[in-house]
Order: structure tokens, then C-alpha cells, then sequence
């Protein structure tokens, strides 16, 4: 039920928190370092796993505290138990942060796959017997446990006994801005669900945290798979002012070209989705998905900027750019709490695309940014999107009988346009869509001419 989801997003939202700094922008650090030695990867590796201990601590004695502040005494329980999960965690973090470096994505995309599967059967199973809350409990658990058995069983590295002060004051010093950008994501995917739950409720939350985890499962299987690549790609040319600079208009201008008409697409075939795989509980979440997945838009200039600003060296610009998107986004999230679900979702949308100018502005201080042309490919792309919209819209009054067969023949002429307007509008993108997700090259990409 919604209010499930709700009291789960507020348990998850805690644990998030918390996770943040058990890493302790460690991952980044090791991923952004040139050549780390021995005793740096050690020192990352057990230095997380001293914090996560520590933290561990912590959240289990904050669990009475919350759970008055929320008035759901079993929240209590629920909190220590799923405290276990970033102990587990913090043990195959470097070992993640070698791979991301070394780009790896293919053996972290089949990790990821087992650990998915592997606990959504465990979800499943005791959702089916009644479990409530414990079956989402038990799914993040199984999840976590299991990724970091795959990534241990994957990686050759193991940590050394050897923990270096100077190693951690380095890794530290560079984790600093990062661990602040890592707050600020937090606030924008987290911080909101405590908000809404405290003012709006549980059962609201329940609506707002699956429209979220639609939203955030689309970035990160569609935009975070190439702004993965991005982070270790651009560390790779430092020193090619030039180089980098066309590399990330290139990388930028694919994706933009992909992801917005994928988006516009997917707003228009969502209220044919819910229909056949959630019960009528979960009607009032169709528009919030709707102007979430809209939002995801504005999304992807301000990512790709973080990434190029985090590979070539320039944390504390990062962090900046974030602290004022976050600024934002908070006020505009404080504001819609006041007044209600839909205003606050409203607000979102709003803190997203006004973070792309703020965006371009710190990076036109790095690099020179040409914004007529990001402009021109977003004009593309909505075009693109757009004549989708049109097409799918059109369909409705042939499609009243079965919504089965109606998404069906809708989702195949989605892909069929999305094919067609990425040949029209630019060509060669599927090859360079095809190589960039495929997250295999060592080194910088050739993109095609066209």
C-alpha cells in the first residue's frame, strides 16, 4: 500500500544519510587519482569500513528518536535492522571505485543484475506472505549482501593490512567536496521524503516515493550509465583543455538527443502502465511520475557538468554549483510542502530547470561553453520528442479496448519513432549510443563525424 512505501521511503531516506558518509567521497578520490598505490586503496578500504562501524552505532541508538518524531513506534525496529546493509557495504567499496576506474561497467552492470534479481526475489517471496515493510526490508538487505559477495568474488584486489595517515589526510582533503556534493545529491533525493512524510504523511510519501523511484530508476539506468563513464573519461585527459572540451560537448549532445525524447515518450505511456501493473491504490502517482520524468529533462546538462568538474580536478567548483542547485531546490521543496503533494512535485520540476543556467555559469568559468549550440540540440530534441508525443497521443481513440494490447502497440511505435527521429536528426548517435552503453572502450571514445 502507499503508506507502506511511505514509512519504507522514511527508513530509506535515514540510511541514505547515514551511507553518505561511510564512503566519505572515497570512491571518487580513488577513481579521480592517477596511479594509486597499495597503501592509498587500503587506507580508502579500511577507513570506510572504521566509519561504517562507527555509524552503525549511531543509527541504532537514533532509532527511538525518529520514530517519536514520526509517530510510528515500529520504526524503531526497522532502523537497526536495515542498518546492517551499508556495513556490508562499506566492504566492497574500493573495490567498486577500481572498477569504475578502470571501466569496468559490463562486470558491475552483472553484479548489479544478480544482486537485483537476487533480492527482489527474497521481496517478493515475503511480500506474497504478508510480510509488509519486512519484504522491502528484506530486499535491500539480500540486495547489498549480495552485491558485495559478486564484486568480491569479480575483483582480484584484496586490502592489505596498512593504514597510512598521510594517505588518509590526501584521500580525505579531495573526499572533503565531495562528501559536500554527496549531501547536497542527498537533499535532493532524500531529504525531500522527510519532509513530506512530516508535513503531507506517510500515505503522500507512499505516492511521492514510488513516482520518485520511477524518476531515479530512469537516471540511473539511462543517464548515470553514460555519466559513469563520464567521471573516469575525463580524468583521463586533464591536460587536453581542447580535447576535453569537445569530448564533453560530443558525449553531451548524444545524450540529450537520446534521453529527451525517451522522456517526453515514456510521459505520455506511463498512464497506460499503471493500469496493468499497480492496482486503481495507485492512480493519484500517475502525474506525479508524469512531471518527474518531465524534469529528468533538465537533468542531464547539470550531471555531465558535475562529472567533467569532478574528473578534471575542480571539486570545490562542483561544490558550489551544487550548494546553489540544492539552495534552491530545497526552497522551492520547503514552499510545496505548505501547500501540498502536487505543488511540491511542481516545485522539483521548477529547481531542475532553473539549475541549468547556474550550471552553464560555472563551467563557462572552466571551459568556454557554447551555449547555442546546447540550446539548438535541445530544441532537437524537443522537436523529436514532440512529433512522439503527437503520434502516440493519436492512437487513443483506436486503443479503447484491452490495455495490454493498447500499451503494446503503443510501446512498439514509440521505439519505432525514437529510432526514426535519432537517424533523422542525427546521424551516426545509435553507434555512438551503442558503443557508449555498451561501457567497454579503455580509452577516449572516437565519436563518429556525423
Amino acid at each position: 500500500s502507499p503508506e507502506v512505501f511511505g514509512v519504507v521511503a522514511i527508513v530509506n531516506s535515514i540510511l541514505a544519510f547515514v551511507s553518505i558518509f561511510v564512503d566519505q567521497g572515497f570512491t571518487t578520490a580513488i577513481v579521480q587519482k592517477e596511479n594509486p598505490s597499495e597503501r592509498f586503496l587500503a587506507t580508502a578500504f579500511w577507513g570506510n569500513i572504521g566509519i561504517s562501524l562507527l555509524l552503525a552505532t549511531v543509527f541504532i541508538l537514533m532509532g527511538p528518536a525518529v520514530a517519536r518524531i514520526y509517530e510510528i513506534p515500529e520504526l524503531t525496529l526497522y532502523i537497526r535492522v536495515i542498518s546492517l546493509s551499508f556495513i556490508v557495504g562499506a566492504f566492497s567499496r574500493v573495490q567498486n571505485a577500481l572498477f569504475i576506474k578502470e571501466m569496468k561497467f559490463r562486470l558491475l552492470a552483472i553484479r548489479r543484475l544478480i544482486g537485483t534479481l537476487s533480492g527482489g526475489i527474497v521481496g517478493v517471496t515475503m511480500a506474497l506472505n504478508g510480510y509488509g515493510v519486512w519484504s522491502l526490508i528484506g530486499y535491500q538487505l539480500t540486495t547489498m549482501t549480495v552485491l558485495t559477495i559478486v564484486l568480491a568474488i569479480q575483483s582480484q584486489w584484496r586490502p592489505s593490512f596498512q593504514f597510512d595517515g598521510k594517505a588518509y589526510r590526501e584521500l580525505f582533503r579531495f573526499g572533503a567536496n565531495v562528501l559536500g556534493n554527496n549531501l547536497l545529491f542527498y537533499s535532493q533525493l532524500h531529504l525531500i521524503n522527510l519532509l513530506i512524510g512530516y508535513f503531507l504523511g506517510t500515505t503522500a510519501l507512499g505516492y511521492y516515493s514510488i513516482a520518485n523511484k520511477v524518476f531515479v530508476t530512469f537516471k540511473d539506468m539511462v543517464i548515470n550509465t553514460f555519466s559513469r563513464i563520464a567521471l573516469p573519461l575525463f580524468s583521463k585527459i586533464q591536460g587536453d583543455d581542447q580535447l576535453r572540451s569537445d569530448v564533453f560537448y560530443k558525449l553531451v549532445a548524444r545524450v540529450i538527443l537520446l534521453i529527451i525524447p525517451f522522456c517526453l515518450g515514456l510521459v505520455v505511456l506511463f498512464p497506460e502502465i499503471v493500469p496493468i501493473f499497480l492496482n486503481e491504490d495507485w492512480i493519484p502517482a500517475i502525474p506525479l511520475v508524469q512531471m518527474l520524468l518531465g524534469a529528468c529533462i533538465f537533468t542531464i546538462i547539470p550531471s555531465f557538468i558535475n562529472d567533467f568538474l569532478l574528473g578534471t580536478g575542480w571539486a570545490g567548483r562542483s561544490l558550489r554549483m551544487n550548494l546553489l542547485n540544492t539552495g534552491l531546490y530545497l526552497t522551492l521543496v520547503l514552499i510545496g510542502t505548505q501547500i501540498g503533494l502536487v505543488e511540491t512535485t511542481i516545485g522539483v520540476g521548477i529547481s531542475y530547470l532553473l539549475s541549468v543556467p547556474i550550471s552553464l555559469a560555472i563551467l563557462h568559468a572552466v571551459i568556454p561553453v557554447r551555449i547555442s549550440q546546447i540550446l539548438m540540440l535541445h530544441l532537437k530534441a524537443f522537436v523529436s520528442g514532440g512529433l512522439i508525443i503527437v503520434l502516440l497521443m493519436a492512437l487513443d481513440p483506436f486503443l479503447r479496448g484491452n490495455p495490454a494490447i493498447a500499451l503494446a502497440i503503443k510501446g512498439c511505435l514509440f521505439l519505432f519513432l525514437m529510432f526514426g527521429s535519432i537517424r533523422i536528426f542525427q546521424p551516426g548517435l545509435l553507434e555512438d549510443a551503442r558503443s557508449v552503453g555498451g561501457q567497454m572502450f579503455s580509452k577516449v571514445p572516437r565519436f563518429s563525424k556525423n
